[in-house]
């Protein structure tokens, strides 16, 4: 199905800002903050049922409230009417050894925010989104 979604996929929405309803403190909204608190990462289903997030960084708005969504070939848009099925957190820190460089060793720190999306009309498709923090960046996947 993951796959089905990649190839399926023509447009990538990014920077349509989202209802104001999502920079007031949304009910059920989540968060997601870096290991040092520096970076944060705010998701939530704008009125429309769309998926939206901001990022902030020392508490300064750095990525405005932003919807998300696919356009496919065949089937449309996939972004309003969600809800969230399911959500799981994890954290990361490992230090590597590195082959070249100035230093020895790397550090990789992260917490991760995955969000299972389904659509509540049919076709009924599903969305992850993985959101991760580290030390000073915030990245986002669809799978």
């Amino acid at each position: 199905m993951q796959k089905i979604l990649r190839a399926a996929c023509l447009v990538f929405l990014l920077g349509t800002t989202a209802t104001t309803a999502f920079s007031q403190a949304v009910e059920g909204s989540l968060k997601l903050r870096s290991p040092n608190n520096r970076v944060e990462i705010g998701f939530a289903l704008d009125q429309t049922e769309a998926p939206a997030y901001a990022v902030l960084y020392d508490g300064r708005e750095i990525i405005a409230p932003s919807r998300l969504g696919l356009v496919f070939k065949e089937g449309g848009l996939l972004s309003q009417g969600m809800k969230v099925a399911k959500t799981l957190r994890s954290a990361h820190d490992e230090t590597y050894e590195l082959v070249v460089g100035k230093t020895k060793r790397a550090r990789d720190n992260y917490r991760e925010l995955d969000i299972f999306l389904e659509e509540t009309r049919a076709p009924y498709r599903k969305l992850q989104l993985v959101f991760r923090a580290n030390a000073n960046t915030a990245i986002k996947n669809l799978e």
